[in-house]
């Protein structure tokens, strides 16, 4: 079984099967999905594809722009990314912060403008470099 340690700075796959997205508070969509998220460490930054169903007008490809200083390995997460003061011009469709949970079936993704989370549940995978 994957720990956060092994998941850190470390390329992955996350096989989605379902998704919630919320918005002040409340749940502002959900439903089952057949998804990839791929993640792959690029320089300082972490880059990441979803392959297969994209909720919530989602970018299926982005970049995180943080340098890994930015990014902690916390009690029960790892946070790439971090949310801005304004967000008012970054686009909507790009996440700006990525959690990993330590129980190791969900990955959540901050949106920006208006700020909303997707979060998706399904099983880490190995991915092939």
């Amino acid at each position: 079984m994957k720990t956060l340690n092994d998941l850190y700075r470390k390329p992955f796959a996350f096989l989605a099967n379902r998704y919630e997205a919320y918005q002040d508070g409340r749940c502002i969509g959900s439903g089952d999905i057949f998804s990839s998220i791929l993640s792959i460490p690029q320089g300082r930054n972490i880059g990441f594809d979803i392959q297969g169903d994209v909720p919530e007008s989602m970018s299926n490809h982005f970049l995180l722009f943080a340098d890994f200083a930015d990014s902690d390995i916390l009690v029960d997460r790892i946070q790439y990314g971090r949310l801005y003061n304004d967000l008012r011009n970054l686009d909507k469709r790009i996440p700006i912060v990525c959690n990993l949970f330590s129980n190791m079936n969900c990955i959540r993704f901050a949106l920006p403008n208006p700020l909303r989370i997707v979060e998706f549940y399904g099983s880490y995978g190995e991915i092939q470099m």
